[in-house]
């Protein structure tokens, strides 16, 4: 599944340690090690997010977690419109 632009994808998070996280990425499992900011601000994030998805540059290993808005496929505004079409 492609988020955004090619690199990125969404990992699902399996579980978050205090200086790593685990992600499953194409049915494969990810450990990515983090510092204890990112970590912090990944449990955040996902808090805020209120479900396990996180994109993920699988080129880089690195999180984007820049969101500052929860999104959720059933609020997006462009989905909504799409669904009321059929």
């Amino acid at each position: 599944m492609l988020f955004l632009k090619n690199g990125y994808e969404l990992g699902i998070v399996k579980e978050i340690g205090d200086q790593e996280v685990v992600l499953i990425v194409n049915d494969e499992e990810m450990k990515i090690d983090l510092t204890e900011e990112e970590a912090e601000e990944l449990q955040q994030y996902v808090l805020k997010q209120e479900n396990m998805l996180v994109p993920i540059n699988i080129k880089t290993n690195e999180l984007f977690l820049a969101e500052t808005e929860s999104w959720n496929e059933e609020t997006m505004d462009e989905l909504i419109e799409i669904s009321k079409e059929k």
